[in-house]
């Protein structure tokens, strides 16, 4: 179990302070009815990305994932395939993303959240879920490899989950404790995402593509 939470708590803690994710949730809340906003978007996706995770481990924990296994190299495949994934977005980001000044023009998915509704920040969420469940399966396959079994698996999941989305909560939370003083506070970060935000995608994307990418390599060699 040890080496287990050694090799989920990076992608926890990645995920709990993800540069794309923090930057929607305080561009969400410089929006009207931001708290609502926030909720409709975080709450979902949270919830589902967690049911995704409890039922992978649940349905694929009884499998054999011992080193030169099937369902083992199988497991290491999907971590280069994920790797695959983020290193594709991260070269997406890198060529079709605004470069140099051109960044500093505000992005047209900014734009849309300026007149976002709590019904479209629900649709809007399907981001932050899409984003959840690819690092919730990553877990998921530290957990199966770890053979664990299935009801630590997940309790695993639920905890990886609640660790992960912190960085979610501590931004939200300032807002409903501190509605008059954090409003300057997030505009001068929703400010700096807005600059920043292309170099932000691809240093998330890069981080995630490489570190599935050694972890699957050094599973199959």
């Amino acid at each position: 179990m040890g080496n287990l939470i050694l090799q989920i708590l990076p992608i926890a803690l990645f995920w709990a302070f993800s540069p794309v994710i923090v930057s929607i949730v305080i561009l969400m809340l410089s929006t009207r009815r931001s708290i609502a906003n926030t909720l409709a978007f975080v709450l979902p996706s949270i919830l589902g990305s967690m049911a995704v995770g409890i039922i992978l481990v649940v349905v694929a924990a009884g499998k054999d994932y011992s080193q030169k296994s099937t369902a083992s190299n199988l497991t290491y495949a999907a971590q280069l395939a994920a790797a695959g994934v983020f290193l594709l977005l991260a070269l997406l980001c890198w060529w079709k993303l605004p470069k140099g000044s051109e960044g500093m023009k505000m992005p047209k998915w900014v734009q849309y959240l300026d007149n976002v509704t709590p019904k479209s920040a629900l649709l809007f969420g399907g981001i932050l879920f899409f984003n959840n469940v690819i690092l919730t399966v990553t877990a998921v396959l530290n957990i199966l490899l770890a053979q664990v079994g299935t009801a630590q698996g997940v309790l695993v999941v639920i905890v990886f989950t609640l660790v992960g989305t912190l960085g979610l909560w501590v931004p939200l939370s300032y807002k409903i404790v501190a509605p008059r003083k954090s409003e300057p506070d997030i505009e001068r970060m929703r400010a700096w995402l807005i600059r920043h935000n292309r170099d932000i995608l691809i240093f998330e994307c890069l981080f995630l593509g490489v570190l599935e990418l050694v972890k699957g390599l050094v599973g199959l060699l």
